[in-house]
C-alpha cells in the first residue's frame, strides 16, 4: 500500500505533496480516510525503529 503523495507532518498533519505530478488526482474524501492512519503509522514505524535498535545496536 502506498501513500504517496500523502504525507505527514506533527505540526500541519496529512497533506498533499504537490511536487508529485500527480498531486491533483487525490480526492479530498481519500486525504482525509488515509490520513487518518498516517498517526499510527509513524508511531509505530518509530517504535519498531526504537526496537530493532534495542534488539541489534544502533546502526550509525
Amino acid at each position: 500500500m502506498s501513500l504517496y503523495p500523502l504525507v505527514y507532518d506533527d505540526v500541519d498533519g496529512a497533506y498533499i505533496d504537490k511536487e508529485c505530478p500527480a498531486w491533483n488526482t487525490v480526492a479530498k474524501d481519500e486525504i482525509r480516510r488515509l490520513g487518518n492512519y498516517l498517526p499510527i503509522f509513524v508511531r509505530r514505524s518509530l517504535q519498531t525503529r526504537d526496537w530493532v535498535r534495542l534488539k541489534f545496536g544502533s546502526q550509525k
